[in-house]
């Protein structure tokens, strides 16, 4: 165990270390050996040095696993049989290196004694060591000096003794003498078992005997006195040792105080104790009945509120051979049939039964029934709640008494449970948790960073965000709510709403969080089924002109903020309708999609490509040069590369020649908010043409003449502010109609009768310059107060004074501090009543500070105002606001109407759109409807509200007196 050196003395070699002793009362490293150099034990230290475990190292040859290569392993082994010969001195120190499992060598201060049989021979070698940090030549002089001090068998933990094959214990450490008060003359033998617990005694030596019968190791827990005569809980371990031919040398062992953990060990059993109580308080307590029921039909558990509602002690129910012989026909076979289905179901299994009670009267019981199963699917129990409905059935048969039937409908939704404590354990799991993730609530329980580890990668930072919110530091209301995606045990991925609710003790102290996981997987899919048909082209798969209009809203922004410009590129296929009327519309689509594919492989990830309709294509170009005639040179070279890329031939029908088709470009560039939306479609529009003009299959860009119509926006700008003052403006109503054609009521739409021009010019000539302009804020006021006077004048006529009014609301006009004000104010002047009041907004009207509009909202909705959401379905996030904003009505745009009998698309979005109003409870209101087709695919779809010309045009109040 030793290379050559003058201290050569087992297990330790010489060495030029210069020690840096670790601290002296660090634990030690014990070692024993056999003669042959194998090892027999050792300790925990030892085991965390070599960086292996116990079982890897107990049996193996010392020197071979853990000696260094650059030793001599002969030179060792002599110097160990050299050491047992001559009984080494036990006060001998000296250093040897060992080499851990990462292949680190570590110097190692040892301190040996010769381990000795009943005939004085020795068998093997005991020692104990220090690790040092450096190389020198005080390095043994320092190591002995540290271990002189105790601090390894003195001042360590580890209590060793030895025991020969007589079972006399023959060698007990200074540590152990220390521990217990004794001398090693009192301990010899038998004596150590006096410091024995006088309870753990006969435990004690019946282990002692038996293991050395079994020749096997020995391990027990025991109280072992102290020399202050308190007792100790240790863990008592020791290792047989055998000579060379086998047979048994004695036992090594070691002790460890192992108190502090004896003790939290019975603290968590006492909590343990105290929390199933709780839960049988709890079951005992519960407004349900529960039980669980074994196959044969044995009750196993039944709570309190079962017992007294049934009028049968719980000691009845458990000693019955089958619970049913305690309940009389016919309802016993009838719970018998019952329970045979739950056992057969795949999952929960609801029903309504009734049973006789305590009070003699038959009750009405909401019954659950869940077979739990073993791996093999066979059920192995049925555990069951019942809830009492008597009194619930009486009040809705009282309330539906004029009805022939009765109707109820059961909704069960089985979310996923689970309670956590204060560190984060789980406390509690659903077995939904497995329905959901694959994983079982014990699989939870066994590794909670497993909930952590299904979060969906991309969704991992929302969900580390979302974490801190259910810390202990949050209040006692607080809950928070996150929409993730988790990776199902089978690589499946799955949408879940997880709601944390944090629970607090009477006195305010956090006791965990509960929270519910819900599965919105179906609704995901929807509102992406709706966002799809509503934001991208079905044919081509490229974003839509709602979703374009959107991005090119964002460019702006983004264009401002850098000042760099961008490019419209709008693009139109040449003579596409001729190949439409000679191939047919199938070859006319695959060449609208070849188109897209190629237009997509030319442009960077961050342009954006969409289709219009027909063969009609808008590119929108980002991040271009900052100077003019750079970005007009870039977005020129994109558009060449388009126009190349759309010139190569396509193969549109099999088996015929290749068709040739050509682009005409036109493109206008932008930078900030210089232009609207709709003037930049405009000029894009104007340059296409001008392509066209010069001979098709060109590139041109925006031509000035495009100023003519600029002067003439301002023109109409300063017209309006005129018609402001001098009062042009007038309110026309157009009436809206419920399912059997009654008035239900009208939207107030703003109508401009120029003197000047002589003519009434259109709502959508000057109501978006109003927007930009700002004057919507004065003419939107203006148009409140015209509205209130009308209702009040309304309420004098019988046939009006229940009709409600609808006034558009600009997001400018929302946005004003002042704006409940305004509207309580107009109220107030006019005399309305407010219920009759409805404002109309669009998404953009809520897009800059949901918060703050959200409660001027619900101030007007304390008057009694109501809400309706214009133009559903062309915002990008109108689904989300649905849900966080007071709205009572939603109204479908015209856009989905007008084609709602010849769209698929359409019709699909309208019968989505309708269908989630009811579940959200919302009145719904389709504006637009021409025809009685559109009305009659409405109705037959539950929209009970209409507004368009199929039911009158919007006209002077006056005109339509005559029709209500």
């Amino acid at each position: 165990m030793t290379s050559g050196s003058k201290t050569a003395r087992p297990p330790v070699a010489a060495a030029s270390a210069a020690p840096s002793c670790r601290d002296p009362t660090a634990e030690a490293i014990v070692l024993a050996l056999d003669a042959q150099g194998r090892i027999r034990l050792i300790n925990r230290k030892g085991c965390e040095l070599l960086g292996r475990p116990e079982s890897e190292l107990v049996g193996r040859d010392w020197i071979h696993c853990c000696q260094p290569p650059s030793t001599s392993p002969e030179a060792i082994r002599q110097a160990l049989r050299a050491a047992l010969r001559n009984r080494i001195d036990g006060h001998a120190y000296s250093l040897s290196p060992v080499i851990t499992s990462s292949g680190d060598t570590r110097i190692i201060a040892w301190h040996n004694r010769p381990q000795l049989d009943a005939t004085g021979r020795a068998v093997g070698m005991l020692s104990t060591g220090v690790e040092i940090e450096a190389r020198g030549e005080k390095a043994l002089p320092q190591a002995e000096h540290a271990l002189r001090l105790g601090a390894l068998l003195h001042a360590g933990p580890v209590l060793l003794w030895a025991a020969d094959a007589a079972k006399h214990c023959y060698f007990f450490s200074p540590a152990w003498l220390s521990f217990t008060g004794h001398s090693l003359e009192q301990a010899r033998g038998l004596g150590w078992v006096e410091a024995i617990h006088p309870q753990d005694r006969q435990h004690c030596l019946s282990s002692f005997h038996d293991a050395f019968e079994q020749r096997s190791p020995l391990s027990l827990e025991c109280r072992l006195r102290r020399h202050d005569g308190a007792y100790r809980w240790i863990q008592n371990m020791g290792r047989p040792s055998f000579d060379a031919e086998e047979r048994l040398i004695g036992y090594v062992g070691c002790c460890v105080d192992i108190t502090p953990a004896r003790q939290a060990r019975e603290r968590h059993l006492q909590e343990e104790d105290r929390r199933r109580e709780r839960l049988q308080l709890i079951l005992d307590h519960a407004p349900i009945g529960i039980w669980m029921l074994s196959p044969s039909g044995t009750l196993e558990l039944v709570n309190r509120t079962l017992c007294d509602a049934m009028g049968i002690a719980e000691a009845d129910w458990l000693a019955a051979d089958h619970y049913t012989d305690l309940i009389p026909a016919p309802f016993d076979a009838e719970q018998r049939a019952s329970d045979a289905r739950a056992m057969a179901a795949s999952g929960a299994r609801v029903t309504q039964e009734r049973l006789p009670f305590a009070d003699g009267r038959l009750h009405d019981l909401r019954v659950i029934k869940l077979a739990k199963r073993d791996a093999t699917g066979r059920p192995v129990a049925l555990f069951g709640l019942c809830m009492d409905i008597t009194e619930e059935l009486r009040d809705e048969a009282a309330r539906h008494a004029s009805k022939p039937e009765l109707h109820r409908i059961a909704d069960w939704t089985y979310d996923w449970e689970y309670w956590t404590t204060p560190d984060g354990r789980f406390c509690y799991m659903s077995r939904s948790a497995e329905r959901f993730t694959g994983y079982s609530a014990a699989e939870f329980h066994a590794d909670p960073g497993l909930l952590d580890a299904i979060v969906y990668p991309e969704d991992r930072r929302a969900w580390q965000a979302h974490l801190p919110l259910h810390a202990q530091t949050c209040r006692q209301d607080a809950v928070s709510e996150l929409e993730l995606r988790i990776v199902k045990k089978d690589g499946s991925v799955l949408w879940v709403s997880h709601r944390c609710h944090p629970v607090f003790g009477d006195a305010g102290d956090y006791q965990g969080r509960r929270v519910t996981v819900t599965d919105i997987q179906d609704r995901k899919e929807a509102e992406e089924h709706i966002r799809n048909l509503a934001y991208f082209d079905a044919l081509t798969g490229l974003p839509n002109r709602r979703l374009l209009l959107d991005r090119l809203g964002q460019a702006l922004a983004a264009s401002s903020r850098s000042r760099r410009y961008g490019a419209l590129l709008m693009l139109d296929l040449d003579h596409f309708k001729a190949l439409n009327d000679t191939k047919g519309h199938d070859a006319g689509d695959r060449l609208l999609v070849e188109v897209a594919q190629r237009i997509t492989h030319v442009l960077r990830e961050l342009d954006t490509v969409s289709r219009l309709g027909g063969d009609e294509y808008v590119i929108m170009l980002e991040e271009l040069s900052a100077d003019v005639e750079k970005a007009a040179g870039e977005a020129e070279l994109v558009a060449e590369k388009i126009r190349g890329a759309l010139n190569a031939p396509y193969q549109v029908v099999a088996g015929e020649p290749p068709h040739h088709c050509t682009p005409s470009i036109g493109v206008a560039l932008f930078r900030g908010h210089q232009e609207s939306i709709e003037t930049l479609l405009k000029q894009a529009d104007v340059a296409l043409y001008q392509a066209k003009d010069a001979g098709r299959n060109r590139v041109r860009f925006f031509s000035p003449a495009m100023q003519i119509a600029i002067e003439a926006r301002l023109a109409l700008e300063h017209a309006l502010r005129r018609a402001l003052r001098e009062e042009e403006l007038r309110l026309y109503f157009q009436p809206q109609i419920d399912q059997h054609g009654r008035y239900i009521g009208a939207e107030a739409l703003v109508r401009w009768h120029s003197r000047e021009q002589g003519t009434l010019i259109p709502p959508m000539q000057f109501i978006p310059l109003a927007e930009e302009t700002g004057l919507i804020l004065g003419l939107g006021q203006w148009v409140v107060r015209e509205a209130c006077q009308q209702l009040k004048a309304w309420e004098a006529d019988p046939q009006t004074r229940e009709l409600q009014l609808a006034v558009n609301v600009s997001a400018r006009q929302l946005q004003q501090p002042d704006f409940v004000a305004q509207i309580r104010d107009s109220l107030a002047e006019s005399g309305a009543n407010p219920a009759r009041l409805k404002l109309e907004l669009t998404e953009s009207a809520f897009l800059a500070n949901t918060q703050q509009i959200d409660e001027r909202m619900k101030q007007l909705r304390a008057l009694g105002v109501s809400f309706s959401l214009d133009d559903f379905g062309t915002g990008f996030s109108s689904l989300s606001y649905l849900k966080r904003l007071p709205f009572d009505q939603l109204k479908i745009d015209q856009a989905f109407v007008r084609d709602v009998t010849t769209d698929p698309n359409d019709a699909a979005i309208v019968a989505a759109i309708l269908a989630m109003s009811r579940s959200l409870g919302l009145e719904i209101i389709a504006e637009g409807v021409e025809t009685e087709a559109q009305r009659d695919f409405l109705l037959e779809n539950g929209c009970h509200g209409f507004q368009g010309y199929l039911f009158g045009r919007p006209a002077p109040i006056e005109d339509l007196a005559q029709v209500w």
